[in-house]
């Protein structure tokens, strides 16, 4: 129950119908992390260098890993800690033809390399992405099924799979993590993706509406930092009487 409180892309569902684009959704987000720590499995642990053991079928396996998110793939599945932060930065100068999958599949080839400051920017900037994809799909529910659904399912297993590590080491520092998103929503606050050459089997919304579905979206990551900055000292204390601190 307290895993599927994070899969809060889904539309539809009573937490989305709830919320903003961001507040309530990450606020159980963050809330369910703090409180359900016990259930975190133990290769969380700082040193241990294991990589998540996350599968989101056709994009990633950890075992390989084996990834097929666009034209990064081989050089992402090929990646070390030495030459990962290169791959990332050529995607950069990619940046509107960036499929979320493939930010998602860099936050955590990022954080398994030891980068994970930069795995928590990646991570926010695919969140970000997934939730503005969202907002221009006129209706994804799984009784229309097609690529828009698949492509929401996918961000949601994403989310949870790689929250659960990437939101843990996140939120052990709280400036850095205000930081990592003032970085996200800077980043974005200019032009948009190119949604419809990334998924051309999707139907959006009329293109004149995306300014605003961004600027609804970006006014929810804001809403979150506010969140974050009212509740860090009980983020903190939540953190320390759970055994969090180290872990990550």
């Amino acid at each position: 129950m307290a895993r599927q409180g994070l899969l809060w892309l889904r539309r539809g569902s009573p937490t989305a119908e709830l919320c903003g684009p961001f507040d309530r959704a990450f606020s159980l987000c963050c809330l369910g992390l703090l409180l359900m720590a016990g259930m975190l499995v133990g290769c969380n642990k700082k040193n241990d260098m294991k990589p998540m053991p996350i599968f989101v079928t056709p994009f990633y396996s950890s075992q390989g890993p084996q990834i097929s998110v666009g034209v990064f793939s081989q050089r992402l599945a090929a990646a070390d800690a030495a030459t990962i932060k290169d791959v990332t930065q050529d995607m950069k100068k990619q940046w509107d033809a960036l499929p979320v999958e493939a930010m998602y599949v860099a936050s955590i080839r990022l954080y398994d390399l030891g980068h994970k400051d930069d795995a928590v920017y990646w991570f926010y900037s695919a969140q970000y992405r997934a939730r503005l994809f969202a907002a221009i799909v006129p209706d994804a529910s799984p009784a229309n099924g097609g690529s828009a659904f698949e492509a929401e399912s996918a961000h949601a297993s994403f989310q949870q799979l790689a929250g659960d590590y990437i939101n843990g080491y996140a939120f052990g520092d709280i400036p850095k993590l205000r930081s990592a998103i003032e970085q996200v929503l800077g980043d974005n606050d200019q032009g948009l993706p190119d949604f419809t050459r990334i998924y051309p089997g999707v139907t959006f919304i009329s293109s004149q509406g995306w300014a605003d579905k961004r600027k609804e979206t970006a006014t929810g990551l804001s809403q979150f930092v506010d969140w974050i900055d009212q509740h860090a000292e009980e983020i903190k204390a939540r953190r320390k009487a759970s055994g969090l601190e180290g872990k990550y």
